[in-house]
């Protein structure tokens, strides 16, 4: 059986719980979560195994038939995640348990088995879902980008996470406009409400730089975060942030005619060296000088 150490916001909880998924897959063995509320290692985080995991949430914990407590997941062997890079798990025997510990980003780790994963998931459905939901978002008539802007707590953590300049929204927009010949483009673009401000006077300036028309639509900073990663991905291209939150916003997108945008700078100084982004971006993605 393979468990792992859940940490993280919802864009690392995904990384992780796919991982998990294709190791299962690939080797045969069973898998089991813990189950929480919240993650409390680290910044408190909330778990999503009533909302986006929820068909998965009878391999977790709570269901006592499995025969495992989280302090008995957590006393198992780990296997950790050497360095930021991919590494391939190592073949263990289906007959041990063990846990893996680590943030496994990289889609190495599980491209292989997206489809199963995303099916067991109801990923599909889940989509479909949000766009009935907010098929005033989303206009199927339309080439939908989604841009994500992501401040918040990177203001103050600059040497780690650095915010991304208006310049790499910029950039990133004509190069994805250059690609596309269709007259009917909205722009979705997604932020936290404290960054209303911040991020309006940006879209002004876009908005005056262009001369195709595009509509402009500001996601509903009400609807829950995973509802908004799941909007984010019901999009045709996208304009990511240094964010494993829209990441997943782009990598879950089922479009035939997507395109993404990520920037060139993902970390900052006082971790880049140790922190490798090689095997993080899909080779068909698009680096955007940020």
């Amino acid at each position: 059986m393979i468990t792992i150490h859940l940490m993280g916001g919802l864009g690392n909880q995904l990384f992780q719980i796919f991982a998990v998924l294709a190791y299962s897959l690939e080797h045969g063995h069973p898998f089991l979560f813990p189950y929480s509320e919240k993650l409390t290692s680290g910044v408190e985080r909330p778990t999503y195994w009533d909302t986006l995991f929820q068909h998965i949430k009878t391999y977790t914990t709570i269901t006592e038939t499995h025969g495992f407590t989280n302090q008995m997941l957590a006393a198992l062997p780990q296997w950790r995640e050497p360095g930021f890079n991919y590494t391939k798990i190592p073949h263990i025997l289906i007959q041990q348990n063990f846990s893996l510990y680590g943030y496994f980003q990289s889609p190495k780790y599980f491209e292989t088995y997206k489809t199963p994963i995303l099916q067991l998931l109801k990923f599909p459905e889940i989509q479909q879902t949000i766009r009935e939901q907010f098929a005033h978002d989303i206009d199927p008539s339309t080439h939908m980008i989604s841009m994500h802007f992501r401040l918040g707590d990177y203001k103050y953590k600059q040497q780690y996470h650095p915010v991304m300049p208006p310049d790499y929204y910029q950039r990133a927009l004509n190069h994805l406009l250059s690609k596309l010949s269709t007259p009917h483009i909205r722009v979705l673009y997604f932020c936290e409400a404290e960054d209303n401000d911040y991020v309006t006077g940006v879209i002004e300036s876009l908005r005056k730089s262009v001369d195709k028309s595009v509509d402009w639509v500001k996601a509903d900073d009400t609807l829950s975060d995973w509802q908004q990663l799941m909007l984010m991905s019901c999009c045709d291209s996208h304009i990511i942030a240094n964010s494993s939150f829209s990441w997943w916003g782009a990598y879950l997108c089922n479009s035939n005619h997507s395109r993404v945008c990520y920037p060139s700078t993902w970390f900052g100084p006082a971790i880049r060296s140790t922190h490798v982004v090689d095997d993080l971006f899909p080779e068909t993605w698009t680096k955007i000088e940020a």
